[in-house]
């Protein structure tokens, strides 16, 4: 039995944040926050930093630094996601 995470939900959201230029993490939080599909009532910035991380360790986003020091840490899409 496989339980799916409350906060998957923001993975698309996240992904459309992000970009093919390096964004420090709390812009595309700020981002998710700006997208219509987002509810500000269920999520809140450490749900959507907590994707990112997950994210990153699946390949899905590149970082440099350390993404968990939202102001210092630098994530983009890796060059084969943003060119599809």
């Amino acid at each position: 039995m496989t339980h799916q995470n409350p906060h998957e939900n923001l993975d698309p959201l996240v992904m459309a944040a992000a970009n093919e230029e390096w964004n420090n993490v709390t812009s595309v939080i700020s981002g998710v926050f700006d997208q219509p599909d987002f509810d500000k009532n269920a999520h809140s910035a450490q749900d959507i930093a907590e994707r990112i991380y997950i994210l990153v360790d699946s390949g899905k986003l590149d970082v440099q630094g350390n993404m968990r020091r939202w102001r210092e840490g630098l994530i983009k899409l890796p060059a084969n996601k943003a060119a599809q």
